[in-house]
């Protein structure tokens, strides 16, 4: 039969005793039952943590497809938002054809504004 020697504090020592005490068992009773046990459950809890990891990966795997769909998104928006914005500015380029039509159009659509508020306050 093989021994095994373990070094402990004295504190140490005394929580276990006094848990073996509680259990109805000797010291080195109490001991190799821990030892046997744990290498026993060893492997189980080993397959529940690459079960685990199994299922982080794969919601992992989702985050990331996720973030690459929307960095997508993301570009293809702003690719649109700049189109838009060159539209706009050819459209309003096209409908006034110099700064004088422009600022004229902002006077009148101030003076509209002004006249209305006038109005209103009446």
């Amino acid at each position: 039969m093989g021994v095994v020697s373990v070094r402990l504090t004295d504190k140490d020592e005394q929580k276990i005793k006094r848990i073996a005490d509680a259990e109805k068992k000797k010291l080195s009773e109490f001991c190799r039952e821990k030892i046997l046990n744990e290498a026993k459950e060893q492997p189980i809890i080993r397959e529940r943590v690459e079960e685990k990891m199994e299922r982080y990966e794969s919601y992992l795997s989702e985050v990331l497809e996720s973030h690459k769909k929307l960095t997508e998104n993301y570009l293809t928006m702003q690719e649109d938002m700049k189109k838009l914005k060159n539209a706009t500015l050819y459209i309003i380029k096209q409908m006034v054809k110099s700064e004088k039509d422009f600022n004229e159009i902002v006077n009148y659509s101030e003076a509209e504004t002004n006249r209305e508020l006038q109005e209103k306050a009446r």
